[in-house]
């Protein structure tokens, strides 16, 4: 977390203070108690903003620093994997699947509201959230999509929706259910991430040296 480059071209504050959240959140991470926080991190923002290379630079460094067992997990990769084991001669069960993430002393659950929202979807995310608050455990999330209503455009009339609407601007409510969204607030503190694509800013410096 430490190479984490907070200069975008861009010149974002937001960058700056992501980055001393999650630098907070390592040092405060082991409470005066003898143990671990019990709320995580969900770090919010456009695609390209840093929000996966904060999340897996604070899961490095609570393994390196207090030698947790934590656990990265893609969520779409994780839906996939968990309809696998109801294939005929799958070596995995749904249980097997499952138990690692529940159980991990640390999760970074990645790209949360990715994957088209369905029963099946909605019920596996409920079963890992819900076990991970009722055994207080720590996970950090990442998402393209803003937790509120999006703001409309100044031209656009309040009766009337947008004619394009893209993913990073569909809200988090339109992805998982409401009660889920109001189960993150519970569970983690949101970091805003609202800077433009990063890595496209720099690829951009770069074809114009």
């Amino acid at each position: 977390m430490q190479n984490f480059n907070a200069e975008s071209p861009s010149g974002a504050d937001s960058l700056w203070q992501a980055k001393e959240l999650s630098l907070q959140y390592v040092r405060d991470f082991l409470t005066s108690s003898g143990g671990f926080v019990e709320t995580g991190l969900l770090f919010t923002g456009p695609p390209g903003g840093g929000k996966t290379h904060l999340a897996v630079g604070v899961l490095r460094a609570l393994i390196e620093r207090y030698a947790v067992r934590g656990r990265f997990v893609d969520f779409t990769d994780l839906v996939y994997q968990i309809q696998s084991t109801f294939d005929a001669g799958s070596e995995e069960s749904k249980e097997q699947v499952l138990s690692p993430i529940i159980e991990a002393e640390v999760l970074v659950l990645d790209e949360l509201g990715a994957q088209r929202s369905t029963p099946f979807v909605n019920d596996m995310l409920y079963l890992v959230l819900n076990k991970r608050y009722a055994r207080c455990l720590p996970t950090i999330f990442t998402t393209n999509h803003p937790i509120g209503e999006p703001e409309r455009t100044r031209d656009q009339s309040p009766d009337r929706p947008p004619a394009h609407q893209s993913s990073e601007v569909i809200p988090l409510t339109q992805r998982i259910p409401v009660r889920l969204v109001s189960r993150l607030y519970e569970m983690a503190r949101m970091i805003e991430l609202p800077v433009k694509d990063f890595r496209r800013e720099v690829q951009a410096e770069h074809l114009c040296v």
